[in-house]
């Protein structure tokens, strides 16, 4: 499984938004996604 580059709506970088606990799909703490995350 590959992470896809993720954009926020306004076209920059996403930023973590939870460390503890880590979630997301990726357990990075930001809203990353892949085509296995259905």
């Amino acid at each position: 499984m590959e992470k896809e580059p993720s954009k926020n709506v306004l076209g920059g970088d996403l930023t973590p938004c939870s460390m503890d606990p880590v979630t997301g799909f990726f357990r990075n703490g930001s809203c990353d996604t892949c085509a296995e995350d259905r």
